[in-house]
């Protein structure tokens, strides 16, 4: 399953990799997308799309940074995804306008990166899911809240099949109390075959807001944050304050 099927096709072409120009660098071209549409912007100004651009973009680095999955945009997404409908309307529209022709490039190149950045989300999200799928099915710490009713079904659809090759090619060749890898999973503790995200690892990250004292160190250290801190700290201490909004990892 790939992620258009597990989460509803954002597009039909171009998506797979980051359009590119002779003469810009693809993070230049991230910051630069919703300004090729110039004349197209108050056309869809209540979409703010320039927000939404940004907030993704964070999303993305949020999920491909943090050792856990983070809750699921679905608001942001599914304006994204309106906003890539409108775009193909208007692109629609001037493929039949005979003077369209720069605007209509204009506006797909400004397309193509959103959509680019919506399925870089969307496959970063689903390669997170498959690498714990045992743990969001066990929903240990609540992870289903965190996860889409596409991605908690791809979890389990993986995690069967997995099952099934294990099974087949190893576990039945095993004694009792290891051929089951069901029986293992849903055991105590210290017998589940259950992979968990280190969250003890340091990140680097960009307050937003500021926070006050949070920890900072071995011996019961506190540290106090404020907005346009850039801190290099380990993930556990600072995870509520990303799932918050609060910071962003860089």
């Amino acid at each position: 399953m790939d992620v258009d099927d597990a989460f509803g096709a954002a597009g039909t072409s171009g998506a797979d990799d980051a359009p590119s120009t002779s003469q810009q660098q693809p993070d230049q071209q991230l910051d630069d997308g919703f300004d090729a549409g110039g004349e197209f912007q108050d056309e869809f100004e209540d979409a703010e799309p320039a927000s939404d651009f940004q907030q993704l973009k964070k999303a993305l680095l949020n999920e491909r940074l943090a050792p856990e999955i983070l809750a699921y945009q679905g608001d942001l997404v599914d304006r994204v995804r309106e906003r890539i409908e409108q775009q193909e309307r208007e692109i629609d529209r001037l493929e039949r306008d005979p003077d369209g022709d720069v605007a209509q490039e204009a506006l797909s190149l400004e397309r193509d990166r959103l959509r680019w950045l919506l399925k870089s989300y969307l496959r970063t999200r689903l390669g997170k899911v498959q690498q714990y799928a045992a743990l969001v099915l066990r929903d240990a710490a609540g992870v289903q809240a965190r996860v889409s009713p596409q991605e908690l079904k791809f979890a389990n659809d993986y995690f069967m099949s997995l099952g099934q090759l294990y099974q087949d090619q190893v576990l039945q060749h095993l004694p009792p109390n290891y051929n089951s890898l069901l029986r293992r999973f849903n055991g105590d503790q210290s017998q589940a075959l259950v992979e968990e995200p280190d969250t003890d690892v340091f990140v680097f990250c960009k307050v937003d807001r500021d926070c006050g004292q949070i920890p900072d160190g071995p011996n019961g250290e506190t540290a106090d944050v404020n907005a346009g801190d850039i801190l290099n700290i380990r993930y556990k201490h600072i995870a509520h304050l990303v799932q918050g909004g609060q910071v962003h990892l860089i």
